[in-house]
């Protein structure tokens, strides 16, 4: 059987953004679903009265199986109003698949929103679990969670940086997953805006134990991620843009996702096809 090799990864095609509410699905709305063209973006409205807003979802196929396959995500991500105070709020982005078990696998990244002036401001943290639940919730996080050890640019550990609170403001993040041993993964988020570069990383993540991030609880069904099958997006916090009710929204430019493809059934068909000719010429 063949086998693509890590070094044929591409730029993967991905679907149209959309979006989706778990919560009230007639609370929020998705606009011009193409970030991933020139000039494309995609705007999703949040509005107050529950925990967990709308994602923006879009689907790919990236392999993961391998020993040094590599998943690259990069997108870039704009408020529309400012989040003027701390108030608990966090952007969250996700590499998941839903194909992994019963409940899936998900790669969370949570990243503090709000006006914050000490030190630690946007602090990043991340959650692995298994907890995905189909392609009706990317984001619906139960385990564990890391962090305390990247906050946002500029910041040094000596002041604020430059957090996600500024209406206009352009941080653009790269999420690399890498294939190690048949067990392990790597994980890197980079964070990047005006004020310089901020990276997270979790060097050795054990997807059967759960070592390096988290706990077995958190482990992955089956205990190993074959492929990402896609990429989800949330502001989470009843109430991110003011002490009542104003309304917000955040943009998604520029993205692209970067892997080895995973062969689709036609081409299955085909590599199965040519083997059989193959041994009929022997």
């Amino acid at each position: 059987m063949l086998a693509a090799s890590p070094s044929s990864a591409a730029v993967l095609s991905n679907t149209a953004f959309t979006a989706m509410n778990p919560d009230t699905p007639n609370q929020v709305s998705g606009s011009v679903a193409s970030p991933s063209s020139a000039g494309g973006v995609f705007t999703w409205n949040v509005t107050t009265g529950t925990n967990m807003f709308m994602q923006a979802v879009t689907n790919f196929a990236s392999r993961m199986s391998e020993v040094g396959d590599k998943t690259v995500v990069k997108f870039d991500f704009t408020l529309a109003q400012d989040v003027p105070t701390d108030q608990g709020a966090d952007f969250r982005f996700t590499l998941f698949d839903s194909t992994a078990g019963a409940a899936g696998a998900e790669m969370i990244q949570l990243v503090l929103l709000g006006n914050q002036t000490g030190a630690n401001s946007g602090m990043m943290r991340a959650r692995f679990d298994p907890n995905v639940t189909g392609a009706t919730n990317a984001l619906n996080n139960g385990g564990g969670t890391i962090g305390g050890n990247a906050f946002a640019p500029g910041s040094n550990g000596t002041g604020p940086g430059l957090p996600i609170w500024h209406a206009g403001d352009v941080h653009t993040f790269t999420t690399t997953v890498e294939r190690l041993t048949p067990t392990t993964l790597s994980y890197t988020v980079l964070w990047e805006n005006s004020a310089g570069s901020a990276t997270m990383s979790i060097p050795l993540y054990n997807e059967v134990t759960g070592a390096g991030a988290f706990d077995a609880a958190d482990a992955w069904p089956g205990g190993k991620v074959n492929q990402f099958n896609g990429f989800a997006l949330t502001i989470f916090q009843a109430d991110p843009f003011s002490v009542d009710s104003l309304p917000g929204s955040g943009t998604i430019s520029n993205f692209s996702v970067t892997g080895v493809p995973e062969p689709s059934a036609a081409v299955l068909g085909i590599l199965a096809l040519g083997g059989c000719v193959a041994r009929r010429r022997r």
